[in-house]
């Protein structure tokens, strides 16, 4: 039977955060799928590395109303984002109706899969709660110390995406001229940062463009066109061309410090919040890393 559940609107969709304790919960996995095992945490190897600072515990909870308008029973599903695992964050899922399921994309990034089973004209609530441990943390890069990631990771984050087109040869002969003769990891990540960053027309969008599109040219050169989203996958599409594990980590910036809001994704009020997209990259030994180049 074809799946016919609609939801209704994003009107209806809210999303609440709320500083509160974490327990023993489910975790959410971070791996790209075929892949053996996650990219290993190298804790060991922070302590000289890293200055984290006191943990950050929130409870991420999501409701979603979902209708069958048909006069006839209807199976189908509900798709809800959670927040990825990394060395600085663990994601544990909290609450969530029974048969769900954990699944990630090709980028790297977990969602869940929740069927429902709708009779004629029934509408229901949807509610998943995740709960979020963040280690806010300050990097001593130290030169000596930085090393390339073994391959098993380089292989999984470093592939080509729908949206990370690494076989593109104006974005590959772009991401060597930015390069130059650089062999050190930090040193790439800074110099995709500061190109990228120098080199934006920064446009609110609604939706994705990739790398592809994202990249354009110019009287003066090659530019990046678009918001934080364009920005992240110009930059994943050029350190994955370049042997630098990367990836997009997605979240919600506050616009103003508050203990809990709420966000009506369809209401574009935007005092309180935003949507906000960034980068990670994975160096030996301090694991995945976070590179902000504009204002998250």
């Amino acid at each position: 039977m074809d799946i016919r559940l609609t939801m209704l609107g994003l009107a209806m969709v809210a999303l609440a955060v709320a500083l509160a304790p974490v327990g023993p919960q489910r975790q959410v996995p971070g791996a790209t799928p075929g892949a053996t095992e996650a990219p290993p945490t190298p804790v060991e190897a922070q302590a000289d590395k890293i200055r984290e600072r006191d943990p950050i515990e929130v409870t991420v909870r999501q409701a979603a109303l979902i209708e069958n308008p048909l006069n006839e029973s209807v199976t189908g599903y509900v798709y809800m984002s959670i927040p990825v695992n990394g060395s600085h964050q663990e994601s544990y899922l909290a609450d969530a109706p029974p048969g769900t399921t954990v699944q990630v994309d090709d980028e790297g990034n977990p969602y869940l899969v929740i069927e429902m089973e709708l009779g004629p004209g029934e509408r229901t609530w949807v509610n998943v709660t995740v709960k979020v441990r963040l280690r806010p943390y300050v990097v001593s890069w130290v030169a000596s110390r930085r090393q390339w990631p073994p391959l098993n990771v380089t292989t999984l984050y470093t592939g080509r995406t729908t949206f990370w087109d690494t076989y593109n040869e104006t974005l590959r002969r772009l991401a060597y001229d930015i390069a130059g003769s650089d062999d050190d990891p930090y040193l790439i990540v800074k110099s995709l940062a500061h190109w990228v960053s120098g080199h934006l027309d920064y446009n609110v969008r609604f939706d994705r463009l990739g790398s592809d599109s994202a990249v354009r040219q110019g009287r003066t050169g090659l530019y990046v066109y678009g918001d934080c989203t364009e920005v992240a996958d110009v930059f994943v599409t050029l350190a994955r061309i370049l042997g630098v594990p990367s990836r997009t980590a997605y979240g919600v910036m506050r616009l103003r410090p508050s203990a809990t809001y709420w966000a009506n994704l369809t209401s574009h009020d935007y005092r309180e919040w935003t949507g906000h997209v960034w980068p990670q990259v994975y160096i030996e030994p301090l694991g995945w890393v976070d590179v902000e180049m504009l204002e998250g």
